[in-house]
């Protein structure tokens, strides 16, 4: 197994610096089939996003209150995907989005997200996340947040994490997104905080990507510890091995 890895080359992201229900997103660089596409959105206020072409699914929806929304939307690359394609907002606001393009990721498995969290302080902090389709592997974590107002500037995200990015819309009536990531071969994640340079209301999420399913290996059993006819040796994320009488050691 290897880390799912972020294609900075291709990662784009934008604002949307007036009030529209219609933000225009662009893809940036070269995507392949079979390539997880992330597309992570700030918005002022609590408008819900639809509209996306064929292959986009929603993965985040979470707001604080009336503020602002985090909403997070993933896409399983045909290898087709080429030029613009718009988001509809349900009501006319401001925000930022950000698309990555991640290869290596498990071609069926959802990120799997923590329960959101929320808070009006200059610390957004994602909450804990543990996956419940799998266990230790190779998992790419995001810590992401929404932020009310566009006025304000990220100054550390949490310990451990890196390539941190924020952006803002401006102004008093815009809306902000921070993100950081991490390899981390754990069970569960439970990311620190980020800080921003004022108090504002904030909505945070923590992100899990499984990574591609490893290639079969060889399991030894030593005949003490083998199953009876028709049991099963657990395989942790990798599901069971059936043993029968004449294979059985």
């Amino acid at each position: 197994m290897a880390f799912p890895q972020v294609q900075d080359a291709n990662t784009s992201s934008g604002t949307q610096n007036s009030d529209s229900t219609s933000w225009t997103i662009t893809y940036a660089g070269s995507i392949g089939a079979g390539d997880l596409l992330l597309l992570f959105f700030g918005i002022d206020g609590d408008p819900t996003v639809s509209g996306l072409p064929a292959g986009w699914s929603n993965v985040v929806s979470a707001t604080n209150g009336t503020t602002c929304r985090l909403s997070v939307w993933r896409k399983f690359a045909t290898g087709s995907e080429t030029g613009n394609f718009t988001a509809t907002i349900s009501a006319s606001e401001q925000g930022v989005w950000r698309m990555v393009r991640i290869t290596g990721a498990h071609a069926t498995e959802e990120p799997a997200i923590g329960t959101a969290a929320t808070g009006t302080s200059v610390n957004p902090n994602p909450p804990s996340n543990n996956p419940a389709n799998w266990g230790i592997e190779d998992t790419l974590w995001f810590a992401v947040y929404g932020q009310n107002d566009g006025r304000r500037s990220q100054s550390a995200i949490p310990t451990n994490y890196g390539n941190g990015f924020y952006d803002t819309s401006g102004g008093p009536n815009g809306a902000a997104f921070g993100s950081a990531r991490r390899e981390n071969a754990v069970e569960s994640e439970d990311p620190g905080t980020f800080t921003i340079s004022a108090s504002h209301e904030w909505v945070a999420q923590t992100i899990a990507i499984r990574p591609t399913s490893s290639s079969p290996g060889t399991l030894t059993v030593a005949a003490a510890d083998a199953p009876a006819a028709g049991g099963a040796v657990g395989l942790t994320g990798q599901g069971a091995l059936s043993v029968s009488a004449a294979a059985a050691p």
